[in-house]
């Protein structure tokens, strides 16, 4: 009986990290590069229509039409932009560590060498699954 307990107990804590792994919350969350002296950078994390998009407040696109597994990983498309204009997309994949962090690998593709970029969470607001509530503050852009 004790092991049917302990069993149970784990079968649910497993469920409940894979259901927490997969609920990133709406808001603003910090950009960091894979460059350990990269700047990190301010991004919205958006969610509509079951889909999540990570915007600068500027309102330049970088991820985009993300979709999240059950095993607390994704996948979707990363905008690529020279001279301020979206030039390319690129595929996605990524892993979702906790509510709060996630990692995204940009795949290479049209003269871009692919890369990792890191976010974690600044600021939740998860009250909303629409793109009115994106905050309006400062951020660097880096653009390729």
């Amino acid at each position: 009986m004790n092991k049917l307990i302990i069993s149970f107990i784990v079968l649910v804590a497993l469920f409940n990290t894979f259901t927490i792994a997969k609920e990133l919350a709406a808001g603003q969350w910090t950009l960091h590069g894979s460059n350990k002296c990269s700047t990190p950078q301010t991004m919205n994390l958006v969610k509509k229509n079951g889909m999540i998009s990570t915007i600068s407040p500027e309102g330049f696109l970088y991820l985009t039409n993300v979709t999240v597994n059950n095993d607390g990983t994704f996948q979707g498309y990363g905008a690529l932009y020279r001279n301020l204009h979206i030039y390319a997309y690129t595929n996605v994949k990524g892993t979702i560590y906790n509510p709060f962090a996630f990692i995204a690998v940009y795949s290479s593709s049209s003269g871009f060498t692919g890369d990792t970029y890191y976010y974690s969470l600044s600021t939740c607001n998860d009250s909303s699954d629409d793109e009115s509530n994106i905050v309006d503050e400062y951020s660097a852009t880096v653009f390729i």
